[in-house]
């Protein structure tokens, strides 16, 4: 008896310890008899399906918890195991008590009885339910990732960290020219892009660089190469891809094709470049003509003061800028290298005295006048030269110029034979420089005139630069800015984007072209009505985000004049539309008709009342006034709120009365 309970007392222990690791167990364990019945439900199982033990106790698994559709096939299973076709592995769903489903990953087996018969059926199960809904997501990503990455009108390819190319998508193989299997495993130098880009950035460094600094090189712009050869710029977004150590492992680049923008940079920046050498050769020019101009004057002065004065020989001296020496500005009858090559300091020799002293300063014998110690004699090369100037001219008469009180320079006349002046000739003299410095200042104040004249131009063209070009191509350099992100996020909105793009550069370089145009007023002439109108339609879509439609019908050669005036008519009613109407879409026709043209500039912008409008405020006389001029009909009609139209006609007179 003793033994009995001993035995029983052990068995109860095993049992007692069986569930303890059972129900401690993370695993879902449950036991069934031969039949299918629950024999034994860990608390695993009680967590995932909401049912306590006691409630399945003896209840068959396939009543219970499993979902209808996968019944016959559990049975199946579960035949196998009892008749020892087993064990097994399998997947199947359980039912929760709230009507939830949970994948479970099931191991099966088999436990015998003494015959070697099946007694129970133990099931070890995982809930792999949110495994299952996680690999499912990640699948789908990256099933929706390939499409997005091979459908993207993005270049989109991985390489690796020494620029070895590992993915390229279709739009970077119609981009580039190259075929998939053509591309793959080829380094990026050398094929796609040069060793070194237009900076002369060493692309090999910025490679190695994006790997160790990734945020250094995050964006950049490279010239890039196409199979055929062509060359084309990409803006690129680089992300290096860390490894599970951190080190990178591959990069991943974004680009966008930028070739129309940076060629429309390129384009503007020569067209900038072109007008400020335009201008600048124009101030030249006019600086030239300026100093010329003043060169005639100054030749004429000295030339009637020898005559006048009766003397042999003559020179005007100019004060130098740093108002210490006197230079030859313009001379009669003195030799050449004395012209050329020498200065008189302020207080020194008649004119320097006449200069510092502000009167006329005699010197009836130079010979006597300038001894050997004379301060004018300490210079080598001046002494060479007086000295050989005092034998050919021994007196000198010195006059200061002055203009407005302020001393310009002097005069002085020269007498081969010694003499005495009179104070009659003197005070000639003197009435003769003031009337020199009268001209001189005419002079200046003319070149002052045509320089502020020259000013006003640059600032002109200043004011259009920055309303017109540097406003538009500020908004140019936004865009491109944002485009890469913006395309990355809404590929519609990109493309707009860039069509936004494309047409503020060309704006952009239709403005410069207009203003080079005004400064060579005869080009104007040189090209055709309707490219030029075209340029003005290109310039205001730039400016004003407003599209224009241009048409042309016919061809027609016209007066000058006439070209001029509806170029400049077309011109201001474009302006007023930039600037008042609020219009969304414009129209520009030209017609050329049997000796006829007329020109259309129509919009739906907000209108205006003619009636309550001043006449200047739009520039309409000025319209007017350029249409009468060449006997051309203007009408213009507009209503608030009904878009506006500027009609302008011009009859070839003289064919109609052939005709």
């Amino acid at each position: 008896m003793t033994a009995q309970r001993q035995a029983e007392d052990e068995l109860r222990d095993e049992r007692n310890f069986i569930s303890a690791v059972l129900d401690t167990a993370g695993a879902l364990v449950v036991v069934l008899d031969r039949r299918g019945r629950i024999v034994r439900f860990n608390r695993a199982c009680e967590q995932t399906t909401g049912y306590a033990f006691d409630e399945v106790k003896g209840k068959f698994v396939w009543d219970m918890l499993l979902v209808p559709d996968e019944i016959s096939r559990v049975k199946a299973v579960f035949k196998n195991l009892v008749e020892g076709f087993g064990p097994s592995r399998g997947e199947n769903y359980w039912l929760t008590r709230d009507g939830a489903k949970r994948l479970i990953s099931w191991s099966n087996t088999t436990i015998l009885d003494a015959n070697g018969s099946a007694r129970f059926v133990v099931a070890t199960g995982i809930d792999i339910t949110e495994q299952r809904r996680a690999e499912e997501a990640l699948r789908a990503s990256e099933e929706k990732y390939r499409e997005l990455v091979e459908n993207a009108n993005s270049i989109i390819l991985r390489m690796d960290t020494k620029g070895n190319i590992t993915f390229f998508n279709e739009f970077a193989q119609r981009f580039f020219g190259y075929d998939e299997d053509e591309i793959i495993g080829k380094n990026v130098i050398g094929t796609i892009v040069p060793a070194t880009d237009a900076s002369g950035h060493d692309l090999r460094q910025m490679i190695k660089d994006i790997g160790l600094e990734p945020a250094k090189y995050a964006t950049n712009e490279n010239e890039n190469v196409r199979r055929n050869g062509e060359r084309v710029w990409v803006t690129w977004t680089n992300k290096a891809v860390k490894g599970n150590d951190g080190q990178t492992v591959e990069i991943l680049c974004v680009g966008n094709d930028i070739t129309e923008r940076r060629r429309g940079e390129e384009a503007l920046r020569k067209a900038r470049d072109e007008l400020e050498l335009q201008v600048r050769e124009r101030t030249a020019q006019v600086s030239r003509t300026n100093q010329e101009l003043m060169g005639e004057i100054l030749d004429y002065v000295i030339v009637q003061a020898c005559r006048l004065l009766g003397t042999d020989a003559g020179a005007v001296y100019r004060l130098q800028p740093d108002r210490k020496l006197l230079a030859i500005q313009a001379a009669q009858g003195l030799p050449p290298e004395y012209v050329a090559s020498v200065t008189i300091p302020v207080g020194q020799g008649a004119v320097g005295q006449a200069v510092l002293e502000r009167r006329p300063v005699p010197i009836c014998d130079v010979q006597t006048a300038f001894p050997e110690n004379h301060p004018l004699m300490r210079d080598p090369e001046r002494r060479t030269h007086l000295v050989a100037m005092a034998t050919q001219y021994r007196a000198l008469l010195g006059i200061p110029l002055m203009v407005k009180d302020e001393v310009y320079g002097g005069i002085v006349l020269y007498n081969t034979e010694p003499r005495q002046f009179s104070d009659d000739e003197i005070e000639l003299a003197m009435v003769f420089g003031d009337q020199a410095a009268l001209a001189i200042e005419n002079a200046r104040l003319r070149a002052q005139a045509e320089e502020t004249a020259i000013a006003a131009e640059r600032s002109r063209l200043a004011r259009d630069l920055h309303d017109a070009v540097t406003q538009t191509l500020f908004s140019a350099s936004l865009i491109a800015e944002v485009l890469p992100r913006l395309w990355e996020r809404d590929i519609e909105e990109g493309r707009r984007r860039l069509e936004e793009l494309r047409q503020l550069t060309r704006g952009a370089l239709a403005e410069m072209r207009t203003l080079l145009l005004e400064l060579r007023p005869a080009a104007l002439m040189e090209a055709g009505l309707g490219d030029l109108l075209r340029q003005l339609c290109e310039a205001i879509t730039g400016r004003a985000r407003v599209p224009v439609t241009l048409t042309v019908e016919g061809q027609q050669v016209l007066p000058a004049d006439v070209h001029i005036v509806l170029y400049r008519i077309a011109q201001e009613a474009l302006n007023n539309v930039a600037k008042h109407a609020e219009a969304v879409k414009v129209v520009v026709s030209l017609k050329y008709r049997h000796g006829k043209v007329e020109l259309s500039v129509r919009d739906d912008g907000c209108g205006f009342d003619p009636a309550q409008v001043s006449s200047e405020h739009l520039g309409l006389n000025i319209m007017r006034e350029r249409a009468e001029a060449i006997g051309a009909d203007l009408v213009i009609t507009s209503q608030p709120g009904h878009g506006s139209q500027v009609l302008v006609t011009w009859q070839d007179r003289q064919r109609r009365e052939d005709t």
